[in-house]
């Protein structure tokens, strides 16, 4: 069964958004927090989790999308591995273009990516001050 997970997760100082799909579509995390809005950064921004004891397939990466109304530029989002490498990127396009769901824009892996059980990445997306916000948790 696919299932979306749109996060909006921090490492840090901010919060970011990922996708992962494991088999027909259902969200399984959708909620883009309540930390306090930004567009005052120039960098990458993002989160570690850990899948739990199901392993997870990603298919999308998501930016989140402040007021459903489309992004000013173009996002690279990125899932890391434990040791640091990047195992998938995605680009998020300007305007209204991609889908929206979530309060998130989606962009398609080019090739569905397995997350095993138990294992830890990073996601993260590059950020600017365009006007497109993310959430700041903990920072």
């Amino acid at each position: 069964m696919k299932q979306r997970l749109a996060a909006s997760y921090a490492i840090s100082l901010l919060v970011i958004f990922l996708v992962v799909l494991n088999a027909p579509a259902s969200t399984l995390i959708n909620s883009v927090g309540t930390g306090t809005l930004r567009n005052d950064y120039n960098g990458t921004v993002g989160y570690e989790f850990t899948v739990g004891s199901t392993p997870l397939y990603v298919s999308e990466l998501g930016y989140f999308d402040n007021n459903n109304d489309g992004l000013n530029t173009a996002h690279n989002v990125g899932l890391w591995n434990s040791f640091g490498e990047l195992v998938a990127t995605a680009t998020v396009s300007a305007g209204t273009g991609a889908t929206l769901s979530g309060g998130f824009r989606w962009a398609t892996l080019a090739t569905p990516l397995a997350l095993p059980a138990n294992a830890t990445y990073r996601v993260g997306a590059l950020v600017n001050t365009s006007g497109d916000y993310w959430r700041n948790i903990g920072g």
